[in-house]
């Protein structure tokens, strides 16, 4: 397993410590589409783009240093008392999960790139809200699914 996914579901398990979506966190992005209408709230990650970074002599060489993209899309549905609010809450759980866990040997920074927020009332009121997290990684390109210290 390349190691992207593995963070890709180290970010999940520490969204599961969320009690709001404990047992309601799924990795893929085609998770979002088999979602069941009861499943909200729930939290789907899953990996969007990674990039290379060239730092100086290691830039040429197999080990290199990656930031991943890693999407948390948040989602809610009516039937709490503040939907704004309620899904606010989540987000900075999520956020306060996602940073605290030990990332210690996993990966040497990371930092939330981006928030956004989605409402959608066709049915019944949803409201989404995406995190774009970006953990930086260290890997030997000729073994991807371990990290390098």
């Amino acid at each position: 397993m390349h190691y992207r996914t593995q963070l890709v579901e180290a970010v999940r398990a520490a969204i599961e410590a969320v009690p709001a979506l404990s047992g309601r966190t799924y990795r893929g992005a085609e998770a979002i589409l088999e979602l069941p209408v009861e499943a909200p709230p729930a939290a789907v990650v899953y990996w969007d783009d990674e990039t290379r970074e060239a730092l100086g002599d290691e830039a040429q060489g197999p080990v290199q240093y990656r930031d991943l993209q890693v999407v948390v899309r948040i989602i809610g549905k009516e039937g709490v008392a503040d939907l704004d609010l309620y899904m606010d809450t989540l987000a900075g759980d999520v956020e306060a999960a996602v940073a605290s866990a030990d990332w210690a040997g996993v990966v040497f920074s990371l930092w939330l790139e981006a928030t956004a927020r989605e409402y959608d009332d066709l049915e019944q009121p949803v409201a989404a809200v995406t995190q774009r997290w970006v953990l930086r990684y260290r890997v030997d390109t000729r073994t991807p699914a371990t990290a390098q210290p």
